[in-house]
């Protein structure tokens, strides 16, 4: 029976018989492990420190194997410490520098811990009534005089000081530009 095709292996029987687990990459360049280096470690503490998200950390350490950005499972599994000590160290950094600088005396830094530390407010109060009593009832116009006067105005009968123009008949001026010239 030389005629006939060999049978083709299943992948399932062909990776039992080669004995590599099953969905392992074929590539192998792709088999070698991420070790990180001690610089990678140093860069994800201070990312972290600097509140990255941890989708924008992964792209910025990659595997040397691959040249690919790592995965976020690779990320949880060699950087864990880091990712949780990377936040405490750069506040203790920030804590250290703002620490010198009250010792310094410098006045930033002194209105800065006060307003954020102690949560003191700027808070500007008004001496005396910056508010004007309008409640005066008025009768009549002598009245209305007599409390202006008494509180320093001019007596003044407010609306009937106008003069009044009913009783006059309106004037034409000549040359205005009107079309009755």
């Amino acid at each position: 029976m030389p005629d006939e095709k060999p049978s083709r292996e299943s992948r399932r029987a062909m990776q039992r018989r080669l004995k590599r687990p099953p969905g392992r990459p074929r590539n192998p360049a792709l088999e070698f492990r991420f070790e990180p280096t001690k610089a990678d470690r140093e860069l994800v503490k201070l990312l972290a420190g600097y509140a990255l998200p941890h989708d924008r950390i992964v792209k910025a350490i990659r595997n040397p194997h691959t040249r690919r950005p790592i995965g976020i499972g690779t990320l949880y599994k060699h950087f864990a410490d880091e990712l949780d000590a990377g936040a405490t160290e750069v506040d203790a950094l920030c804590t250290e520098m703002l620490t010198k600088r009250l010792r310094e005396g410098n006045v930033t830094a002194l209105i800065w811990v006060t307003k954020n530390r102690w949560g003191w407010k700027d808070v500007v109060e008004q001496q005396g009534r910056s508010a004007v009593d309008l409640s005066i009832q008025i009768k009549s116009r002598e009245e209305l005089a007599k409390q202006l006067e008494k509180h320093g105005l001019p007596p003044i009968d407010f609306g009937y000081d106008k003069p009044v123009l009913d009783d006059l008949e309106p004037r034409f001026i000549e040359h205005n530009g009107s079309a009755e010239d």
